[in-house]
């Protein structure tokens, strides 16, 4: 007697086939670059400068409008706007520090940390020494 698999038999197999592959692409999925992350219209929220002059601490924030952005382009160029006035440059990342050069804006030679970077939030950060003040900046986007 010759015996077969049931249909039933034969869908539960594949089933359990089809989910343990679709689970091993997930798993070795690799992470987006930071690059890829960073490409893309990101909206500016706030700008804050704490500085610390001779001990004395102050803080500036200076809050945007939906129409103030930053627009990272595949191409490494960036644009930006910053209440009304069009800034252009390019921008780059290399050891995981954002550089941003030939804007007259946000050129620091020093790059930029990207303490958060996700799907809708960014912040740029940089903190400057000198012998008697210490500058911490911070731009905060979404989008």
């Amino acid at each position: 007697m010759k015996r077969s698999l049931s249909p039933m038999t034969v869908f539960c197999a594949l089933l359990c086939f089809l989910s343990v592959a679709a689970c091993q692409r997930s798993v070795n999925a690799p992470a987006p670059s930071l690059r890829s992350q960073l490409i893309g219209k990101w909206t500016m929220v706030s700008a804050i400068v704490n500085d610390t002059d001779y001990g004395v601490s102050y803080t500036d924030t200076t809050y945007f409008t939906s129409a103030d952005y930053f627009d990272f382009k595949a191409d490494s160029t960036l644009s930006i706007m910053a209440t009304g006035v069009a800034y252009n440059g390019r921008w780059e990342i290399d050891s995981a520090r954002l550089y941003i050069t030939g804007t007259n804006y946000l050129d620091f030679p020093h790059g930029f940390d990207l303490p958060v970077l996700d799907q809708h939030n960014l912040q740029i950060h940089d903190t400057a020494l000198t012998t008697n003040t210490i500058t911490d900046r911070k731009v905060v986007l979404s989008r």
